[in-house]
């Protein structure tokens, strides 16, 4: 499940494997490490129709995060999200 905005946010309303994304991550933004409140896809379900929805493919990030890369296009920061989770879970 996918929520876009920080009044929605609900941990009741995820899935034990959303919440230990969110947890490995210590319920942080991937990005400016504030409060993340959305799970946001790497790669969209469009582009990766079978894989689209594995944990690897989902980060944590804060609402200003998550629409700042929606609105200037998420396939741009493909690269970047992907870096900056490897960094953070010390891959």
């Amino acid at each position: 499940m996918t929520i876009s905005t920080a009044r929605n946010f609900s941990m009741e309303n995820w899935s034990e494997e959303e919440l230990a994304i969110f947890r490995q991550f210590n319920f942080r933004c991937l990005v400016c490490s504030k409060q993340a409140v959305v799970l946001h896809e790497i790669i969209p379900k469009s582009k990766a129709p079978k894989t689209w929805d594995r944990p690897e493919n989902k980060v944590p990030l804060c609402a200003y995060c998550h629409e700042e890369i929606h609105r200037h296009g998420a396939m741009r920061y493909v690269e970047f999200l992907k870096t900056r989770r490897d960094i953070r879970l010390g891959a």
